[in-house]
């Protein structure tokens, strides 16, 4: 098998079960010809995903075919963005707001998304859909594009209240009666607003990175100068996009593929316009009369040096939530599929199911593979495969227990 620009990171096992994907085999019939246990054929098949950027097996598959069919071709080797869910459209008074939905999991997760999204160009990038990928582990995403952005009719951004109801016409639209609902950056107010005034459709809040006002008030100094706000607005629509990764990510700051899918982002989710008549609705945005309505549990997440969203502003969300959780991250990345992703959706997830992943579960999945790899190599002459299944099973189980 070749090896692309993902290929170096497959191990010898992955790169032999990315074959037997690319040939058509079930995780269990991966199991019988390698001799080890289907759980451990599942979980390389997982990994291999992952790593690669792929969201199912026809695109591992496609990706391997396309390796051996060019061997010599550079571009050949290079790994295709992931697929991403079909996008459909629901029409809230006059305007069609496109969506997405990702994932099967037990309840509904709501994405409102932060300042400018296009639904389809942000799954090519592997940390983007790694994101969803781990927030889809146990819920069914439904993801859409504000309207005035994305795939969305590029109309007017319209007002706070308009865009609330674009949440409603998305679960309308896919019959949903109650989700839990998780607004990043942007997207929280719109999130707080809809859980204070449609308390019956929703079951649970989580907002990350946000606020309840962005620009500053006689009793709220901690916001940004009305003149410093006017003079980002200016310069963002003079300097679209505007890829200020130093602070919005400063993990990937030096990643220039990352600061290209970026801006390609930005340019097909918005116009200059639309980016600076946004910005002109984020300064007159103030939902903190509503926090006290809010009556769902509700969790709040910060990274403690994010430079775009100060803690202090999610603070306020907490504070003026009656029973409301606040979760301070360490990470400096104020983009949530940046920096420790796991940490800030291992929250997520323990919130919403009140399972808490653990390091634990990792390290069975690596112990399990280590003592797959020894047997299966050193013991299946003498025991054969039927036996060795057995002996896996119970070791799996074993360690699980412990």
């Amino acid at each position: 098998m070749g090896e692309g620009r993902a290929g170096p990171q497959l191990s010898r096992r992955e790169r032999q079960v990315v074959k037997l994907v690319a040939d058509g085999l079930t995780n269990r019939e991966i199991a019988e010809r390698l001799v080890v246990s289907e759980r451990t054929a599942e979980y390389h098949v997982e990994q291999i995903r992952n790593k690669l950027g792929f969201h199912s097996r026809r695109d591992v598959a496609a990706w391997f075919q396309a390796l051996e069919g060019a061997p010599g071709s550079t571009r050949a080797q290079t790994p295709k963005a992931a697929h991403h869910p079909p996008t459909m459209y629901a029409r809230s008074h006059g305007i069609n707001i496109a969506f997405q939905v990702f994932g099967a999991g037990p309840f509904d997760l709501i994405l409102v998304p932060g300042w400018v999204s296009h639904l389809e160009h942000m799954w090519r990038h592997p940390f983007y859909a790694a994101y969803l990928q781990r927030l889809a582990r146990f819920a069914r995403l439904i993801l859409f594009d504000k309207r005035g952005t994305g795939l969305s009719d590029r109309v007017s951004v319209g007002s706070l209240e308009d865009r609330v109801d674009d949440i409603g016409a998305v679960m309308d639209a896919l019959g949903i009666r109650r989700a839990a609902v998780y607004g990043v950056s942007e997207g929280g107010p719109l999130a707080l607003l809809f859980a204070a005034t449609h308390p019956d459709r929703v079951s649970a809040l989580v907002v990350y990175g946000s606020f309840a006002r962005r620009t500053v008030a006689p009793d709220y100094p901690i916001g940004v100068s009305p003149e410093a706000w006017s003079q980002q607005t200016e310069f963002t629509e003079r300097n679209w996009p505007v890829i200020d990764l130093e602070r919005w990510a400063p993990s990937v700051a030096h990643d220039d593929e990352f600061r290209e899918w970026l801006g390609e982002v930005r340019r097909y989710g918005a116009s200059p316009g639309a980016a600076r008549e946004l910005m002109e609705v984020i300064g007159e945005i103030d939902v903190r009369s509503a926090l006290p309505a809010i009556r769902v549990p509700t969790l709040v997440l910060h990274r403690a040096a994010d430079a775009t969203i100060s803690t202090a502003m999610d603070r306020v969300i907490a504070d003026g939530i009656p029973g409301a959780t606040f979760v301070e991250l360490p990470g400096a990345d104020h983009l949530p599929w940046t920096g420790d992703t796991d940490a800030l959706v291992g929250e997520i997830e323990h919130f919403l199911t009140g399972h808490r992943p653990t390091e634990g579960a990792d390290r069975v999945m690596l112990t399990i593979l280590a003592c797959d790899l020894v047997i299966s190599e050193r013991a299946s002459s003498r025991v054969g495969a039927s036996r060795l299944e057995n002996a896996q099973s119970e070791f799996a189980k074993a360690v699980v227990m412990e």
